[in-house]
């Protein structure tokens, strides 16, 4: 089966810093994928090379079987289709939350604001917040502001949403909501990719785990065996236990 999303040969530099040193991942449609590793191993950097808010130094982005030009009309194309949720939400704060979400279908789609409207509504009843559409996002908890962002991902129609730590800059009480949304999200279908410590969600959700350290995939497997028979490789295997005694 084509992928639906594929990076091919990755390489990121900022400066002499190299990031991303020969990244390959394939995405499937429906397909949870949970990219785990310590802190600056590339998590990040891959997925906004993903949807190309980063351009590669090196290596190609595929849509569909395309390769994507970054610096043509089909990295717009791209990011229409592959939406990105934020670690920290990147709301509009001077707009309503029903604004926040409207705003990319009207400016971007095309639609009109009764359309987009009507459907940013819908997709608020979603996620448990109809009844803050006219609140400001300064109003709002941090979970809140998160599931906003979700329900902005999800008004643009996405094929894939990429998730970078949604629920890092939360407290805990506040993480279980934005995690249950997701959860929804994966039972009906929507490809994801997720970089997250949230072992309980990557254990009950996750089809794939790809574990990143110093910008190289190190482990690339099926979920199900990375935690009942465990990783394949030792360094993962000492951070999943760090993780989980955490």
């Amino acid at each position: 089966m084509m992928p639906i999303l594929e990076a091919k040969n990755i390489v990121k530099r900022f400066g002499k810093h190299e990031v991303l040193k020969g990244v390959s991942l394939a995405i499937h449609q429906k397909e949870i994928v949970v990219i785990m590793g310590p802190s600056g191993g590339g998590k990040t950097t891959l997925l906004r090379t993903l949807n190309l808010l980063e351009e590669p130094s090196d290596g190609e982005i595929y849509f569909r079987g395309k390769k994507i030009d970054p610096r043509s009309r089909d990295a717009n194309e791209l990011r229409k289709k592959v939406s990105m949720v934020f670690q920290l939400f990147n709301l509009f704060n001077h707009l309503n939350v029903l604004q926040n979400v409207t705003i990319g279908p009207i400016k971007v789609l095309g639609k009109s604001p009764q359309e987009a409207e009507a459907q940013a509504m819908e997709i608020l009843h979603r996620v448990g917040l109809a009844e803050k559409a006219k609140a400001l996002p300064s109003s709002l908890s941090g979970g809140q502001k998160q599931r906003v962002a979700i329900a902005r991902a999800l008004a643009m129609e996405p094929d894939v949403i990429l998730f970078d730590e949604p629920t890092s800059a939360l407290d805990p009480e506040y993480t279980k909501e934005v995690l249950d949304v997701m959860k929804e999200l994966a039972e009906e279908g929507m490809t994801m990719v997720v970089a997250t410590h949230e072992m309980g969600f990557a254990k009950e959700v996750s089809t794939r785990i790809v574990f990143l350290e110093d910008g190289r995939v190190i482990e690339d497997t099926d979920a199900h065996k990375f935690f009942v028979e465990g990783p394949q490789t030792e360094r993962a295997r000492q951070f999943l236990s760090k993780i989980l005694k955490a």
